[in-house]
Formats: structure tokens, sequence, C-alpha cells
């Protein structure tokens, strides 16, 4: 089994054919091309790397068929086929996209009061949705909560109460 990739002269013209199949932006540029190969290493297990690697010859050698795959791995085409397919599902995702062309998402500013409802806020909706159970709905009830009572709170799990926390003491100054 293929455990990583690496980006070399020879496997440079490999790697931008797999990307152009996976994205409509050729690119040439090595930098969307290491992160798209850190990407796959980190995302990756050995199997479908190891596929990739075979069919599409990113080990510098020429890109193999179904069969020439399933002699290697002796894995089996079909299952070959689904793991490229998933792969690719997986590899096409939005997020992974905007990670691998290095389009980041800017930071929200959030503005708020204490009269603010909490669905202004930038907490989770599980969140807000527990709190509104709880009868809480603005920037004001939340900052005067007991944190005992918020435990008492059968459907808050420990990262919502985390977010919490950390709401309460990052807007301090608004009491």
């Amino acid at each position: 089994m293929i455990t990583s990739i690496e980006l070399t002269e020879t496997t440079r013209a490999n790697v931008i054919k797999l990307l152009s199949t996976l994205y409509d932006e050729p690119s040439t540029n090595d930098g969307i091309l290491t992160r798209f190969l850190a990407l796959i290493n980190a995302d990756l297990t050995d199997e479908e790397i190891s596929v990739l690697v075979l069919k599409y010859g990113l080990d510098g050698s020429a890109l193999k068929t179904l069969e020439e795959v399933d002699k290697e791995l002796g894995i089996g085409r079909e299952k070959i086929r689904q793991i490229e397919a998933r792969t690719f599902r997986m590899l096409r995702h939005p997020v992974r996209g905007r990670s691998i062309f290095g389009i980041v998402d800017e930071p929200q500013a959030w503005s708020f009061t204490l009269s603010s409802d909490l669905t202004d806020t930038n907490l989770w909706v599980r969140t807000v949705n527990a709190l509104k159970r709880m009868g809480i709905t603005t920037v004001s009830g939340l900052m005067n909560v007991k944190l005992a009572d918020l435990l008492k709170e059968r459907n808050l799990g420990q990262k919502s109460f985390q977010e919490i926390v950390d709401f309460i003491k990052a807007n301090k100054d608004l009491r």
C-alpha cells in the first residue's frame, strides 16, 4: 500500500491532470498543487491513496486501467471503481475545494447588544435552541444566567456549555 504522495517533477503533470479532472479550474500553481496533495495525504486512507497513485500515475508511472490496478492491489475492479468514486466525491466537496484553491471565508464581524436576540450572535444553532427551551432568548438573559442552571438543562451538551462559558467571558463588558 502507498501511504503518501509527493510532488516531484515526474509526478507534476499527472497531479495536474487529476486536479483538472476533479475541478473545472486546472492549475499549475505550486501552492495549489501542494495544498491538494497535503489534503489527499491527510484525509485519505492508504487504500484510497494507493488507488489514486496507481490509476493516475501519481508515482511518476503511466496511468493504469482498472485491471492493472486490480493486479497490483488485488481488491477487484468494482471495489477500485467504488473507492475512486467515493474519493472523488470527498475531494470535490466545496469545503475541500476552497481550502485547496486558497479561498478562505472572512470571519464575520458580530455586532450585538444586550437586547439582541440569541440568533443574532455567533452561537451554534444547537446551543441557541437549547437556550430557547430554557426560556433564554436574548443576550441579556444569557449574560445573567447561572452556570449551575445551565448544567441542569438536559439538551445542553458539553461543547454547547463550553461555548456559552466562552461567549460570556468574551462579552463580559456588555454587562
